[in-house]
C-alpha cells in the first residue's frame, strides 16, 4: 500500500532536522516551477512534516503558505469554479500558485474538488488527481504489473454484507480490514470459519480479507518520483499489530535490495503517486 502526498513521514525528528529532505522532496517534483510561483501547501492537519516543508521553502526563497482544507471550499457558478477560504474568494491565488496536497483523511471530497480545479486551471500540483482520489481506498491500490521482488499479498475485496467462504487453500488465522482507510484502524483476525462468517453477515463496510503473514521484519520504502529517498525498518510496539507511528511504533534506517528499492518506485509511479511510502512486509527472505 502506498500513502500519497508524503504521509509516509511518521518518524521521529522535528522539522529543522527534517528540512533537508523535504528540500530535496520539493526538487523532486519536476512539474513544479519552483522559483516562478509561491507554494500553497494544503491538508487536513499542520504537524512537523508541513513544518518542515514551510522551513524547507524559505530556506529556497520561495513564498509558502498553509492552508487547512476544512477552511476551504469550491463553488461553481455558470459553470466556472471558484475557490474561496474561510469566506475569501482565493481563486486568482490558486490559480497562480504551485500546489502541494497533503493528507485527505477527513476532508477527501474537498481536496478531491481542489485537484480538479486544478487540473482544469493547469495549475501544477502534487500528488496526482489520481493518487489523491484513490489512496485511501484500497481496492484501488493495486499495481497494475505483475510484481516480481515485491509479491502482492492474497487478497478477497468484499462488498459490505457480501458473505463468502474462505478460497481453498487459505488456511486460519485470517486476516480482515477496512477497504477505505489507512493507519491499521479496524483490524481484526479471525481463528474460525464460525466467528468469520458471523462477522461477514454483519459487516456494513468495504472491507479485504487476508491469510494472516508470520511477519519477520516490516520496512517502509520512501518514494519521490523515480527517486527512492531511503527505506526504514519499523518495529511495532509490543503487544501491537499495527507498525506506524502513532501506535507507538520505533523507527530505524534500513538498507533493502536495490531491486526490490526499484520495484518500489515502480508501483508508485504505476499509481500515479508522486510522494509515497511503500510499506513492506518481509516473510523468511520474500517481500510482501
Amino acid at each position: 500500500p502506498c500513502d500519497a502526498g508524503a504521509a509516509g513521514w511518521e518518524n521521529r525528528g522535528n522539522a529543522r532536522a527534517a528540512s533537508g529532505i523535504c528540500r530535496r522532496v520539493l526538487r523532486g517534483i519536476p512539474q513544479i516551477s519552483l522559483k516562478h510561483a509561491p507554494l500553497l501547501i494544503i491538508g487536513t492537519d499542520k504537524k512537523w512534516e508541513e513544518e518542515a516543508l514551510l522551513l524547507a521553502a524559505k530556506k529556497a526563497g520561495i513564498h509558502a503558505a498553509y492552508l487547512l482544507a476544512g477552511d476551504l471550499r469550491v463553488t461553481r457558478r455558470s459553470a466556472k469554479p471558484a475557490v474561496q477560504y474561510k469566506g475569501k474568494d482565493i481563486s486568482r491565488q490558486f490559480r497562480t500558485s504551485r500546489i502541494i496536497f497533503r493528507r485527505t483523511r477527513g476532508a477527501r471530497e474537498t481536496m478531491i474538488a481542489l485537484a480538479e480545479v486544478a487540473v482544469e486551471w493547469k495549475v501544477s500540483f502534487t500528488d496526482s488527481l489520481r493518487s489523491i482520489r484513490d489512496n485511501l481506498d484500497k481496492r484501488l491500490s493495486v499495481p497494475p504489473f505483475p510484481s516480481m521482488a515485491i509479491q502482492p499479498i492474497p487478497t478477497l475485496f468484499l462488498d459490505p454484507a457480501e458473505n463468502v467462504r474462505r478460497p481453498k487453500g487459505w488456511t486460519f488465522l485470517l486476516l480482515v480490514k477496512p477497504a477505505l482507510g489507512r493507519h491499521g484502524e479496524g483490524i481484526r483476525i479471525f481463528k474460525t470459519e464460525k466467528a468469520l462468517r458471523s462477522f461477514l453477515r454483519r459487516n456494513r463496510s468495504p472491507i479485504l480479507l487476508q491469510p494472516l503473514l508470520t511477519i519477520d521484519k516490516e520496512f517502509r520504502v520512501f518514494c519521490v518520483g523515480d527517486y527512492v529517498l531511503g527505506a526504514i525498518r519499523k518495529i511495532p510496539k509490543q503487544g501491537s499489530l499495527v507498525a506506524n507511528y502513532a501506535a507507538g511504533a520505533k523507527f530505524v534506517k534500513a538498507v533493502l535490495p536495490a531491486h526490490v528499492m526499484k520495484e518500489a518506485v515502480k508501483i508508485c509511479a504505476s499509481l500515479e503517486i508522486d510522494i509515497g511510502g511503500v510499506d513492506l512486509a518481509q516473510v523468511g527472505k520474500q517481500y510482501y
